[in-house]
């Protein structure tokens, strides 16, 4: 099969086109980003972090996974089982929600209803990526790195479960085409994408280390939910724009 190319004449008006006409989805994209902090809540709640609004956001975005699998190894059964339903929990909703969001931004109606075997594609994605992360993040500086391979490595693989209904390992063979083929524009976006991350981490990490309260954790939610929607505008329009075969 062949993907249509965008109708833009440059591939910075077809993002910028889509961005606008499909800025309502900038909700959904709200949407995932908060379905992922509820989903660590159980977490939170097993490692007793749970007992202030600052503990709690603290706890939040400072890698809990990495703590609750530090606790589980320790003996702990209760942040065991809360790891575990946060990991395969928080990634079924997340994958229901990101396959409907990702076909809505390529249609012109509102949130299509997902199919079933593109949302476990998608949520096998999401849980290895996280449990690979939670993993590697017991090891100091590993997690960092790990999830740069991972960000290169899954690049366009989300959307070729979501938009094409591929398999996971055959969504990783196009990620990985479509990288090779477009190579210039996939390299600025990974370029963007670790920046911005920085950006976020530098602007409020010292927030969250002194006192955080509900004004900072929103900004940080809205500016994590706007980073996400503009970059799946971005990476959208450049898979779209690959032809491939197959």
């Amino acid at each position: 099969m062949q993907h249509a190319r965008p109708p833009a004449t440059s591939l910075p008006q077809a993002i910028g086109r889509l961005i606008v006409a499909r800025e309502r989805l900038l909700l959904a994209a709200l949407g995932l980003t908060v379905i992922e902090v509820v989903s660590l809540l159980p977490l939170v709640e097993s490692l007793h972090l749970l007992t202030s609004f600052v503990n709690t956001v603290t706890a939040l975005a400072s890698g809990i996974e990495s703590d609750g699998l530090n606790a589980a190894l320790d003996g702990s059964w209760s942040a065991a089982l809360a790891l575990c339903s946060s990991i395969v929990g928080g990634s079924l909703a997340i994958a229901a929600l990101r396959v409907s969001y990702l076909q809505a931004l390529v249609m012109r109606s509102g949130l299509p209803r997902p199919q079933l075997r593109r949302v476990l594609w998608m949520t096998v994605l999401i849980a290895s990526a996280t449990s690979i992360l939670t993993v590697s993040g017991l090891s100091d500086g590993l997690a960092l790195l790990v999830w740069i391979g991972l960000t290169v490595g899954t690049l366009y693989a989300d959307y070729a479960i979501a938009l094409d209904g591929r398999s996971l390992p055959d969504a990783l063979r196009v990620s990985a085409a479509t990288l090779r083929s477009r190579a210039r524009p996939s390299v600025v976006m990974l370029v963007l994408i670790f920046w911005v991350e920085l950006l976020i981490e530098v602007s409020f990490q010292p927030v969250f280390d002194n006192d955080a309260t509900p004004i900072s954790a929103t900004l940080l939610i809205v500016a994590l939910a706007v980073r996400t929607f503009v970059t799946d505008c971005a990476l959208v329009t450049i898979y779209r724009s690959t032809p491939l075969d197959g």
